[in-house]
């Protein structure tokens, strides 16, 4: 097995982590309905694990893509891979933040704005890539820059959607933020079998 092999295998599998944290947790948020402060709890933990793995995955398909827009995609990837962890650590380290509705309502604004910013940026930097590789658009370019896009293309939607109705009952954060893991889960672990089929042809 050659060393771009050993690559791509661990990128299918830091993919497929990522697709069962996030499927994991919107399966707790279904089965346990937690509370205010439970989701709180459970999702900062959620936020820096999964931003780690994220930072791991960008490094991964770093070294697996050419330079220019490809790498620039990878780097939105990882700036919304900081956010997470920023944003995990800072729940954890102020556990009454969710609670003081003067700080949570513009927290989740400000969040759904960044997101969707970063989704936006995603977006606009894989339909360049897209125009200018034309026909010459390879399979490695659609199974590492494609799940991107489409983790990006979540994410703007997530984004505005929170930017726009910031939630403000438990009942309302929990179909959120379900929904939002769900869609991710579908994202990176089909993104994993990609990987994977990538790695059994090359």
């Amino acid at each position: 097995m050659s060393r771009r092999e050993i690559r791509v295998a661990i990128l299918a599998a830091m993919l497929a982590l990522r697709g069962c944290l996030n499927a994991a947790l919107g399966v707790w948020l279904v089965i346990h309905r937690p509370s205010w402060t439970g989701v709180f709890d459970v999702g900062s933990i959620y936020a820096i694990v999964d931003g780690a793995l994220g930072l791991i995955t960008v490094v991964l398909i770093v070294s697996l893509t050419p330079r220019g827009l490809l790498r620039f995609l990878a780097a939105v990837t990882c700036v919304d891979a900081i956010g997470r962890i920023g944003a995990g650590i800072v729940f954890r380290a102020f556990p009454g933040l969710p609670h003081v509705p003067m700080t949570i309502v513009p927290f989740f604004a400000a969040l759904g704005a960044g997101v969707a910013g970063l989704g936006m940026i995603g977006i606009t930097a894989w339909l360049v890539a897209r125009m200018r590789g034309g026909r010459d658009w390879s399979k490695d370019a659609e199974l590492l820059f494609d799940p991107l896009a489409a983790a990006a293309l979540v994410s703007l939607v997530f984004g505005s959607l929170l930017f726009a109705n910031p939630p403000a009952t438990v009942g309302t954060l929990r179909v959120v933020a379900a929904t939002g893991s769900g869609a991710l889960a579908l994202v990176f672990l089909t993104a994993s079998l990609g990987a994977v089929a990538n790695r059994r042809t090359s």
